[in-house]
């Protein structure tokens, strides 16, 4: 994302800026078509070799590019590349991971993006104006090439019934009910809907929330910190790289106190907060560079840049994309996120396209419509976001965990009414795909009218679970977009006991 904010200096000296800030933006121009890519309906592993194959590709043009030119088709190739990895590794890292750390390994990818950014930033430090640069960039070629290498399939099968050995009767059932009652959801209203379908139906309004926050993620000027820096700190500190650095570093740390704070806090209360400290923060670099009375606290900018990025990583960062699986149903959730990755880059290229000229005509000030854009995310957020701990896509569609567990045979196993003495049981009722209770006892309250039902036979639980495995792989094996809704829902639901063995997982 930012592999040419410290080399700026270094990398084809002499470049006008409208170019720069072209072979800068051309990057996110790239996503939108990478996210079309995703729809190619092979398995994960075919698709994470080609997103390395694009990213190798993109590196080495960048590497050994003659002129800026090469350099442009280079990070446009990344871009393309990355747009594709937006569409692909949340489904491989669900396919992967143990239950009880999907949803944390699911926003590692956020983590080791900023881990990315702070090494780029740091391997430049002592950079002349030599090729060095171009082994910087050389390095994302070598990291593709080496991860391409380590690529795992997966089978549905051999996952679950590992899965099956690992949890307790109770959370098996949950784990398949969830898998079953989502695609129950598809198939009776159809295997997807279009964006249009999506606006105009009962969840127009949620989805359009969640649109506006993807937009906001990047009007927010986020990107510009990232891709410009070292730029924008000339002149205002006495190291600009060394700035970026730090900004990177409280990047990082940032990202791993989110990690803690996504499970434990509400989505709505890190919003306010994140989009609420981000416009403290934007009013502090206005201040500490433009107030004749705060120019002397000379790190006054670089602290406000800071607060500015740690507060966006703690929930504009992450939120907006753990948000369509949560509160869209699931025949929605792939269409949205589609729609939303597209628009999300296509603001990132705005972005990384207009900025430079901004800063070089208003200086600092070119961070008011950022404010703006923030003020305006805080007051929608508070009206128009819904509380939200984490839910599940299957919750949006109407079935409710209750009935969820009826279908599976979990609930209200009553027994039939009891004889005028209590003694007599009839048989429970079972759930929709259950199995019916055995004959219970009544009470001896009201002659025996509180009767209730007795377990079934431990033969047709077994039985019956056996056909609910069954048709939960089938599904998951078939369905890749019911595989991304369960993966995106994965964090609210993977709260495991502590004390629960490590996974024995086995991708192959």
């Amino acid at each position: 994302t930012s592999a040419l904010n410290p080399i700026q200096p270094y990398c084809f000296q002499g470049t006008p800026q409208p170019l720069w800030a072209l072979a800068v933006s051309i990057y996110a121009f790239g996503g939108p078509f990478g996210t079309v890519l995703g729809r190619f309906k092979v398995g994960s592993k075919p698709k994470i070799m080609l997103c390395y194959t694009l990213f190798f590709l993109g590196g080495l043009l960048q590497s050994l590019a003659p002129t800026i030119s090469g350099l442009v088709l280079g990070r446009l190739t990344c871009g393309v590349a990355s747009g594709f990895s937006t569409a692909i590794v949340p489904v491989y890292l669900g396919e992967i991971s143990p239950p009880r750390l999907r949803g944390a390994i699911g926003t590692v990818t956020q983590f080791a993006c900023v881990v990315g950014i702070l090494f780029t930033s740091t391997a430049a430090l002592g950079m002349g104006e030599g090729r060095e640069w171009r082994a910087l960039l050389g390095l994302g070629a070598a990291i593709a090439g080496l991860g391409g290498m380590g690529v795992k399939g997966w089978i549905a099968r051999r996952v679950i019934k590992e899965l099956r050995g690992l949890r307790t009767d109770e959370e098996v059932e949950k784990e398949v009910c969830y898998i079953v009652a989502a695609d129950e959801s598809i198939r009776k209203k159809g295997e997807s809907v279009s964006v249009s379908q999506l606006v105009a139906g009962e969840h127009g309004g949620t989805f359009l929330f969640v649109m506006t926050l993807h937009v906001a993620q990047q009007f927010c000027g986020i990107n510009a910190v990232f891709y410009y820096s070292t730029y924008f700190f000339a002149g205002v500190v006495s190291d600009p790289l060394a700035g970026s650095i730090v900004v990177a570093a409280v990047n990082v740390l940032a990202t791993w106190a989110a990690l803690v704070l996504m499970d434990r806090c509400r989505r709505r209360t890190l919003v306010l907060v994140s989009a609420g400290g981000m416009l403290a923060a934007v009013a502090g670099i206005l201040a500490f560079t433009y107030l004749p009375s705060l120019k002397a606290c000379g790190n006054g900018p670089l602290l406000s840049v800071v607060a500015f990025v740690a507060f966006f990583e703690i929930g504009m960062g992450p939120i907006p994309w753990l948000l369509p699986g949560e509160i869209l149903p699931p025949e929605s959730v792939k269409v949205a996120v589609e729609a939303c990755c597209q628009v999300n880059w296509f603001c990132n290229f705005i972005i990384g396209l207009t900025f430079p000229i901004m800063q070089e005509n208003f200086g600092y000030m070119s961070f008011a419509p950022f404010g703006a854009v923030l003020l305006l995310t805080l007051v929608y957020a508070a009206w128009a976001m819904p509380e939200n701990e984490g839910g599940m896509a299957i919750a949006a569609s109407g079935e409710g965990m209750e009935a969820l567990m009826m279908k599976m045979g979990k609930g209200s196993l009553g027994g039939g009414g009891g004889g005028e003495h209590g003694t007599g049981g009839g048989t429970g009722g079972g759930g929709e795909w259950g199995r019916s209770g055995g004959g219970g006892y009544g009470t001896l309250e009201g002659g025996g009218k509180k009767a209730v039902g007795g377990n079934g036979s431990v033969e047709s639980y077994k039985n019956q679970q056996e056909v609910e495995w069954k048709r939960a792989m089938e599904i998951i094996q078939r369905d890749e977009s019911l595989q991304f809704a369960f993966v995106h829902n994965a964090s609210s639901r993977d709260k495991s006991n502590s004390g629960e063995k490590g996974s024995r997982w086995m991708p192959l």
